[in-house]
């Protein structure tokens, strides 16, 4: 009975609210090299040299003769194009760029092990993984009062310059996920995932209004924004937080950080973020 339920209940998730599904077992490849669009654009059947980065395109991939083989989507990652597909499609895949991209500047990876993927579905996907919506997560950080924009940002910061930070987000690097109040679109709760200068690093930040707290939402929205940032490629994330909030240390200690010796920063690794 109780498996009945919670499978009544996982349903009622993805078709009326949200669920995070994980697809990692999918076959991934990446193509990286100055050829990689021209080459890829040739070999499937949608406009993949019209991609910019951050867009993806579902395609098809053919034999010369115009038999499918598989299906697969195609993401522009800036740095290589990523190749999402079928398992049982995969070495069709690879067999199909193996044989065609001789001549071509074109090299060939192997990701199906390397990169998770993770899927938010239902009715309530779009706003609650999107970062698009700039102005109201400006309006959620521009709400926070004089304290809470101290834990968020680490110091007292003025209106024009939360602006600023709004403004210079990378929407294709970061990973924001942020909890939108049931009755309207007012967003309630932001965990961050921000590029830093160090290689497969990211940044954490989270904050939450206060009418919110004391219900775990913002270790929910950590957990998920880990996820989302591991299965892109990041291998530790990087958490700053003033040493005499005990909320924040607790949180951190939650996600099964290592504390830094200066005991205001944690590392965070992929291990960590089952939920």
């Amino acid at each position: 009975m109780a498996t009945t339920d919670t499978l009544a209940a996982d349903y009622r998730m993805l078709t009326e609210a949200c669920g995070l599904l994980d697809r990692s077992e999918r076959g991934k490849l990446a193509l990286t090299g100055g050829d990689a669009k021209s080459f890829l654009q040739g070999q499937v059947s949608n406009d993949v040299e019209g991609l910019a980065e951050g867009q993806g395109c579902y395609s098809a991939f053919l034999t010369p003769k115009g038999k499918m083989l598989g299906d697969l989507r195609v993401l522009d990652a800036g740095d290589e194009l990523l190749l999402d597909t079928e398992r049982v499609a995969l070495q069709k895949l690879f067999n199909m760029i193996r044989r065609f991209s001789i001549g071509y500047d074109v090299q060939l990876h192997k990701r199906t092990l390397e990169r998770g993927l993770l899927a938010l579905i239902g009715a309530d996907a779009a706003a609650i993984a999107s970062v698009g919506d700039l102005p109201e997560v400006e309006r959620h950080l521009l709400s926070l009062d004089f304290h809470d924009r101290n834990t968020r940002f680490g110091g007292a910061i003025a209106d024009d310059m939360i602006g600023l930070y709004v403004r210079r987000i990378d929407a294709a690097r970061a990973v924001l996920v942020g909890a939108l109040e049931a009755w309207g679109s007012r967003i309630v709760g932001i965990a961050e995932a921000q590029p830093t200068d160090r290689l497969r690093v990211v940044e954490l930040a989270v904050s939450v209004h206060p009418t919110h707290r004391g219900r775990r939402l913002g270790l929910r929205l950590l957990r998920q924004v880990l996820l989302i940032a591991f299965a892109r490629g990041a291998e530790a994330a990087e958490f700053q937080f003033d040493p005499a909030n005990a909320a924040i240390a607790r949180l951190a200690c939650a996600l099964g950080a290592r504390a830094g010796q200066m005991r205001n920063w944690a590392e965070i690794g992929p291990v960590y973020t089952s939920l």
